[in-house]
């Protein structure tokens, strides 16, 4: 009897010492761990998700490649010196049945209000709310040229300089890298022009007058941008690489803010000296 006695308590302790439930120290520590496992993991998580919307954009790019390429081959590969008006007729249909491949996933939102910002409050009065490196530009109109109706919601800028090379008229006949010249591409406002001795964003951020190289060289896709080019490929520029793309016929790829034109680390604002060197 004793043995069974104690064989039954035995049996009630070792069910007792199972069922029990966690201490506080215990339940302290797996937080703290989980805590601690959050924290490292959670930088991880949003890399991969802004490599997700920087493959995404390119997906787009790629597509708009595809319709820049029917349209030229449509019209015989050739453009007017002012090409804005003859590609009214290719903004419009996309305009209408592709209003999102406009906007690239890392600058869905936009801004109504100008917000006490000078060169967007004169942007505003014109129709046009400039955008910044996570936010989208709005137009007023679809069409420039023809002064459609709008509003047009976007984060590309379009390269007209790089576009008109495809005419013979334009580039002199000369044979030209296509691989090299910047048609569609994120950007701040609706088109995206450059000067040789245009100089690099003061900051992050950092926005100037129209037409400048500060439109485009803006840290959406982890120190750089994306771009299609002439020859309808794709791929992310760095930012300081953006001064040797040929940009038009009178951009020179070779100028003073790149390594063949001389510029110094030490020349670039302290934000992009970590970028790599062009």
């Amino acid at each position: 009897m004793n043995r069974h006695h104690n064989q039954q308590g035995t049996f009630s302790v070792a069910r007792l010492r199972c069922t029990r439930g966690f201490t506080i120290i215990e339940l302290l520590t797996v937080m703290a761990v989980m805590s601690l496992l959050t924290a490292l993991l959670w930088p991880v998580v949003q890399q991969g998700g802004r490599h997700t919307k920087t493959i995404a954009c390119q997906g787009q790019l790629r597509q708009w490649g595809m319709g820049f390429a029917q349209f030229t081959e449509e019209h015989e590969n050739a453009l007017l010196n002012a090409p804005i008006a003859v590609w009214d007729p290719f903004w419009q249909p996309y305009c209408d049945r592709h209003k999102d491949l406009f906007v690239c996933p890392m600058a869905t939102r936009y801004e109504e209000d100008a917000g006490g910002d000078r060169l967007r409050e004169y942007c505003a009065a014109g129709g046009c709310v400039l955008g910044d490196k996570f936010k989208a530009w709005k137009l007023a109109t679809r069409t420039p040229a023809t002064l459609e109706p709008g509003p047009l919601v976007g984060s590309y800028g379009i390269n007209y300089g790089g576009l008109s090379l495809l005419d013979p008229r334009v580039n002199g006949g000369r044979k030209i890298n296509r691989s090299n010249i910047p048609v569609f591409l994120d950007c701040v406002d609706f088109s995206a022009q450059a000067k040789t001795r245009d100089g690099p964003p003061l900051y992050d951020g950092h926005r100037t007058s129209p037409g400048d190289m500060k439109r485009p060289c803006i840290n959406r896709h982890g120190g750089g941008i994306n771009s299609l080019f002439l020859d309808w490929s794709v791929r992310k520029v760095g930012l300081k690489e953006l001064w040797t793309l040929e940009w038009s016929r009178w951009f020179d790829p070779h100028g003073p803010w790149t390594r063949a034109g001389g510029v110094q680390p030490e020349n670039w604002p302290a934000w992009m000296r970590t970028f790599r060197d062009y």
